[in-house]
């Protein structure tokens, strides 16, 4: 069944942002009417918002990323320090 329905969409193509190329903001029906210039101001404040709060934060490939370079780091720093101690230790035994 299809069902013909009236929308009122604004599209944004220049998001400002590198992650999202365009935006679809669907119209609440109670304000479908409302001045076309009202409507621009308002997607703007809420892509302005949506920009300081949402799109800031890292996409999870990244933070996973970071985690594992994380990881490695404090890996690679224990058997550096393991290491140093061995031969401390070694150096005490030897002198």
């Amino acid at each position: 069944m299809v069902k013909g329905v009236n929308k009122t969409i604004i599209e944004v193509n220049q998001t400002g942002s590198r992650y999202f190329e365009r935006v679809l903001l669907f119209v609440s029906p109670a304000y479908g009417q409302a001045d076309s210039g009202r409507l621009a101001a308002e997607a703007d404040r809420l892509l302005r918002q949506l920009d300081r709060t949402h799109l800031r934060r890292p996409p999870l490939r990244l933070l996973a990323a970071r985690r594992r370079k994380r990881r490695r780091l404090l890996l690679l720093g224990g058997a550096l320090l393991l290491a140093v101690a061995a031969l401390c230790g070694l150096a005490f035994l030897l002198f």
